[in-house]
């Protein structure tokens, strides 16, 4: 098994990117990219807020205003996420918990497990990715942090209601098949590591909220890399081939007369193999709005 590494706390940096206030996000995460008649919007996004937060301040507004057309990760209305995990299941059940785990590890594990009010003894034949996925997702909305109030799901209703039209770039069995798809090792480790930071992820989120509030990029990018250096068969699956296989869809974004808003995860913009800087390697012209 390799080393212990900060997984839950990855997960939730690169998916749960949150708490951000109207001024960060309009200056820190916002971008567009000029086409030959149209324009993107690049809105870096968080997943999941608290109930009380604000993320949209004028230059999102503006930015929402200006847009024919939403394009989201995966729909945030999808009502098919738990069918989806079973379907997958059962055309391929992964590893179990004993495959995956060391028994000094899963001793370890199931300890955690009975502190979070989780049986893993009785969930021994499910596959440790989507244990991990529920661990991380109830952690989550105990520290307050709801995926119905994330910056995603604030906007694709909005979109909706205003009439706009909403693609994805994924389905939502893409998106599962980032963490299906992790070798039996690394999923092993991975619900190892979100039981252990399972009661510490608010309060992770709560310290990088401080970046975002400063509209602070380079601390967001920081933070993600240094969780996920350690981690590379994830980062390589959750940020590296995704982006390569949304940039096409960009790209021909841009050759269109309509403008867009393509809403994703934060840390697909940032650093070297962001959204942003590729983007800007293929000569389009990208800038803050």
């Amino acid at each position: 098994m390799p080393t212990t590494t900060g997984w839950a706390r990855a997960l939730a940096l690169t998916l749960l990117l949150g708490l951000i206030p109207p001024a960060a996000a309009q200056n820190g995460f916002l971008w567009e990219v000029s086409g030959q008649r149209n324009t993107v919007y690049l809105l870096g996004s968080i997943h999941a807020l608290k109930a009380d937060a604000d993320p949209f301040g004028p230059a999102i507004e503006s930015a929402f205003r200006e847009a024919e057309v939403v394009v989201l990760e995966v729909s945030t209305t999808t009502t098919g996420r738990s069918e989806a995990i079973r379907e997958m299941l059962t055309e391929d059940g992964g590893p179990t918990l004993q495959q995956a785990l060391s028994r000094e590890q899963l001793r370890r594990a199931r300890d955690l497990g009975q502190e979070l009010g989780i049986d893993l003894e009785q969930l021994d034949r499910m596959a440790p990715w989507v244990l991990a996925l529920v661990v991380t997702r109830k952690a989550m909305l105990e520290a307050g942090f709801h995926p119905s109030q994330g910056v995603d799901a604030r906007i694709e209703e909005r979109a909706r209601e205003a009439g706009k039209r909403v693609l994805t770039l994924e389905t939502i069995r893409e998106q599962l098949a980032i963490f299906q798809g992790l070798s039996p090792q690394a999923q092993g480790e991975y619900l190892l590591q979100a039981l252990e930071e399972a009661d510490r992820i608010g309060a992770k989120l709560g310290r990088l909220a401080e970046a975002w509030q400063e509209g602070d990029a380079q601390a967001v990018q920081r933070s993600v890399t240094e969780e996920l250096q350690e981690i590379p068969e994830l980062r390589e699956r959750m940020l590296t081939q995704r982006n390569q296989r949304w940039l096409p869809r960009i790209r021909k974004y841009l050759s269109h007369d309509r403008d867009y808003l393509v809403v994703v995860g934060a840390a697909h913009l940032l650093g070297e193999q962001g959204l942003v800087q590729q983007l800007r390697e293929s000569g389009h012209l990208v800038s803050r709005p």
